[in-house]
């Protein structure tokens, strides 16, 4: 009878336990909104990251001289450990000078660019245009000996479609997008595929993304259409890229390129927790960026929001109990590279896990764009769902509403969600990112929406503070 009493009371205990509202610092948000909405820096942090030194494609002079400030930045802010701590990545490529514009039956000039990793050419060159339709061996036989010396063009011309709904989207604007954060998706396999960005390439050239200069047959199929080109003496391949269809009766085509051997970098930092210091809540975004402009919306938004959490921290006088630290991820558009390397050297695997993996309690990243965060995905993890509401209904005003249950994909949360780290992105206003600036040639600072920026940072910084101050980890899934 002694037994089922303390069994009943144990019970009981843990029911409550479970039931106690999660408790939030409503002074540690008052001083944060302070110093987030009305003190912010986000947008001069913006322009150094953008005007100043994008773009930041992975492995460029560029992307290390924008490490380098950024270092020097968090530093002054007086962030501590603060490194560039460097991953096999292979070699880096910088666009030195480009040059494009129709000749034939009339001068015009093309708006375009080589794809990243693509072979420069040796000054410039004059040669006609085609579009051959190949597919396949047999399409490719009525081409042979008719391509040398030749521009292609890789893709079919195509119908302009009218965009269906508004190009710049809040959820406001459609119930639909609301309704599709709120539900669970199906399971299915595999994950949802990046977009490749591009314009022109040489054929035969180093591509660093799948998808490269042109379209291949059949995947495991013998023939190859990307090789057919090579051999038959292509001097370029054009790739539409976006919507535009870049045809021409002739070209004059140069530009110039540089390499540069060896790994690339991610940049780390952080504040030193009180209490709990060797507990972590890490927070980060993707440091690199396409070449095609200064990388703005993708994703400087989300680095100089992630460095304004630190920021207003050490103004605003927060000093965490958990150590706060900071990852600015190299070669996340090459397929999520630098947060693995920081998964593979600092946390390990389930299998073979370090030390620190079991003292991580969360990481949060934004990579969607300028808009302002609407609420946060649960990656499939329904512990923290009472959590988050506790956390977010201070900032209802905020337009902070959103608790998606979803696992979404794509970007560096994956990498630390696939160990066991509650790993989470937050959800976005999406703006015109994906109708405008994402992997575009328009992804420009004057894009970035200021108040949104203040906003991203501010909710951001209220998220990690009570995640770094709670008494327990975060629980797992």
């Amino acid at each position: 009878m002694k037994r089922a009493l303390f069994l009943s009371l144990a019970v009981l205990t843990i029911s409550l336990s479970a039931q106690s509202p999660e408790p939030v610092d409503s002074a540690a948000i008052a001083k944060i909104r302070e110093h987030g909405l009305q003190k912010s820096q986000v947008m001069e942090t913006m322009f150094w990251l953008t005007d100043r030194y994008g773009p930041r494609l992975t492995g460029s002079k560029e992307f290390e001289e924008a490490g380098d400030w950024t270092v020097k930045q968090l530093q002054n802010w007086g962030v501590e450990s603060v490194r560039k701590e460097r991953f096999p990545f292979g070699r880096g490529w910088s666009l030195v000078k480009f040059h494009a514009q129709m000749t034939e039956p009339r001068v015009m000039p093309i708006i375009g660019l080589p794809k990243a990793w693509s072979t420069g050419t040796n000054g410039m060159f004059t040669a006609d245009v085609v579009r051959p339709q190949i597919t396949n061996a047999q399409d490719a036989e009525q081409w042979r000996g008719k391509l040398r010396g030749k521009i292609v063009l890789t893709q079919p011309a195509r119908e302009v479609r009218l965009l269906e709904g508004p190009v710049v989207l809040r959820y406001g604007d459609n119930a639909k997008w609301l309704e599709e954060a709120l539900s669970v998706p199906p399971a299915r396999a595999g994950g949802a595929g990046r977009a490749g960005g591009a314009a022109a390439g040489r054929a035969g050239g180093g591509g660093g993304r799948a998808g490269g200069a042109a379209g291949a047959g059949a995947a495991g199929a013998a023939f190859n259409v990307n090789t057919f080109y090579r051999e038959e003496g292509v001097l370029a391949l054009f790739d539409r890229g976006g919507n535009s269809d870049m045809s021409a009766g002739g070209s004059d085509l140069s530009w110039q390129t540089q390499r540069v051997d060896g790994g690339t970098v991610f940049v780390v930092g952080e504040i030193r927790g009180t209490d709990k210091a060797d507990e972590i809540v890490l927070i980060g975004a993707h440091f690199d960026s396409w070449h095609g402009a200064t990388g703005a919306t993708d994703n400087a938004a989300g680095s100089a929001a992630m460095m304004e959490v630190l920021r207003i921290f050490k103004t605003a006088g927060l000093r965490p109990r958990r150590t706060v630290r900071i990852g600015l991820w190299g070669a996340e558009e090459n397929g999520l590279i630098g947060s693995q390397a920081y998964v593979r050297e600092h946390l390990g695997t389930r299998e073979a896990p370090r030390p620190e993996l079991a003292k991580m309690s969360a990481y949060f990243n934004i990579d969607n764009g300028t808009g302002r965060i609407r609420g946060i995905w649960m990656q499939g993890n329904t512990a923290v769902k009472p959590i988050f509401e506790s956390w977010t209904r201070p900032l209802k005003d905020l337009g902070v509403d959103i608790l998606g249950p979803r696992s979404v994909t794509s970007t560096d949360h994956t990498r630390f969600d696939a160990v066991g780290v509650p790993a989470f992105q937050f959800v976005q206003e999406r703006l015109e990112y994906n109708s405008r600036t994402h992997h575009s040639n328009m992804d420009f600072y004057d894009r970035v929406q200021a108040e949104d920026m203040k906003q991203m940072a501010t909710v951001a910084a209220i998220f990690v503070w009570h995640a770094a101050n709670r008494d327990a980890l975060l629980p797992r899934k």
